[in-house]
């Protein structure tokens, strides 16, 4: 991924991971949930995530 991307991993939560392009981590936003693991593969971020996470 060349630009600033994002992880959904989905636990006894869900935190959604934010990276920079250059894939330091950024930040993090997690919700309560049942679900079991599941990762999701990377997805582009919105301009609207990258202005309010980065």
């Amino acid at each position: 991924m060349t630009g600033p991307y994002k992880v959904r991993e989905t636990r006894q939560y869900t935190e959604v991971i934010y990276y920079n392009a250059d894939g330091t981590e950024a930040s993090r936003d997690t919700m309560l949930d049942d679900q079991s693991y599941d990762a999701e593969p990377p997805e582009p971020m919105t301009d609207e995530e990258i202005e309010d996470w980065l």
